[in-house]
């Protein structure tokens, strides 16, 4: 059997020629291109999202005890309160910052607790996003906490500087400190991190009990006031600084091999 010749250069072109290309028409150019775009936008089942809507959607990813949590220590601390329990109260203030802190690197540490630190890394909400994300939502929610534990313990007839002592001075140090912890070593290190947020918490708790009485007798409430207010304040920026460096680094750099920063 032969085999079929194969058409030579020539003839190749001599039936090109005897079959010119059609003229595109434009309109019908413009048209398919334009179907294409609309079809490719209706294939986008990841659209634009905006902040309050990246936020809502990671709310769900929260642990389930989270918010039962906080919304339990108000309850007690507004009982107390409401039944001017001030040493009571003051108790579980002392109690409010290992729980508070406790939680804000539990959900942090999330991503490297189960491993899921390097798939995240290169997803479309990145670890960064996903960092400053829980990082808006833990905010605002120990904001409202702290807010009314304020009120609860100026209802059992504490001071303010009192308040600013044992809660939010060591709350924002020791937070600080255990989101540098965790931007260094939380690959590594979560669990420790997370346990060292529970000591160190309760650490400043006792140091700060343990003070004598007589440490504040000479300086009178507004004075005092402006100190652990300012103090706090230090604080909080502090913490602030922290996660921003937390939700700004980049923990990939892609050479031969990618690598994490430490």
């Amino acid at each position: 059997m032969k085999t079929p010749q194969q058409p030579s250069q020539k003839q190749i072109l001599q039936i090109l020629e005897q079959n010119p290309p059609p003229t595109p028409d434009p309109h019908k150019r413009d048209a398919f291109i334009r179907q294409l775009t609309e079809e490719a936008l209706f294939m986008d089942y990841m659209g634009h999202q905006t902040l309050a809507e990246k936020i809502s959607s990671q709310i769900s990813y929260m642990s389930p005890w989270f918010f039962p949590l906080q919304a339990g220590i108000l309850i007690i601390l507004f009982c107390f309160s409401f039944a001017h329990a001030l040493q009571a109260v003051t108790f579980c203030l002392m109690s409010l910052t290992p729980i508070l802190t406790g939680l804000l690197i539990n959900e942090i540490s999330k991503s490297f607790g189960h491993n899921m630190w390097e798939m995240e890394a290169a997803c479309r909400y990145n670890l960064t996003k996903l960092f400053f994300l829980r990082i808006c939502i833990i905010s605002a929610a120990d904001f409202i906490v702290l807010t009314a534990a304020l009120a609860a313990f100026h209802m059992a007839g504490g001071l303010l500087w009192q308040f600013a002592c044992c809660t939010l001075l060591p709350f924002f140090l020791v937070s600080a400190l255990c989101l540098w912890l965790l931007q260094h070593f939380g690959n590594l290190l979560h669990q420790l991190v997370l346990l060292a947020a529970y000591a160190l918490a309760a650490l400043a708790e006792f140091m700060i009990a343990l003070l004598p009485e007589h440490t504040y007798e000479n300086l009178d409430d507004i004075t005092l006031d402006t100190i652990f207010l300012g103090a706090s304040l230090g604080a909080m920026a502090l913490f602030f600084l922290c996660a921003l460096r937390l939700c700004t680094r980049k923990y990939f750099v892609y050479t031969t091999q990618p690598t994490l920063h430490v």
